[in-house]
């Protein structure tokens, strides 16, 4: 069973109105409901790839500028070679 199916909405916060906003699939919930609902497989889907999305934001800029370091030039050096099958030197033999 996938865990959005498992987990029900235990630890949402209270709102005002009473309801709650289930914080897997991002539905306003009854609070005298929460503890019976089920989040929907397509709303659960849609509302965690909106999540990442803001959390990937940022991603492309972190790794551009981590590959202009040392590290990130000689990770993309190393890549090259694996790509095109060219063997590593062993330690010591270069």
């Amino acid at each position: 069973m996938p865990d959005h199916e498992r987990h029900r909405i235990g630890g949402v916060p209270g709102g005002p109105f009473g309801y709650r906003v289930c914080d897997e699939c991002g539905v306003a919930v009854q609070r005298r409901l929460a503890d019976s609902h089920v989040c929907d497989p397509d709303r659960y889907a849609a509302h965690q790839s909106s999540r990442l999305h803001w959390q990937r934001a940022g991603f492309d800029d972190a790794l551009e500028r981590w590959l202009e370091t040392p590290a990130g030039r000689f990770a993309q050096y190393y890549a090259r070679r694996i790509v095109r099958g060219t063997r590593a030197p062993r330690p010591g033999a270069a």
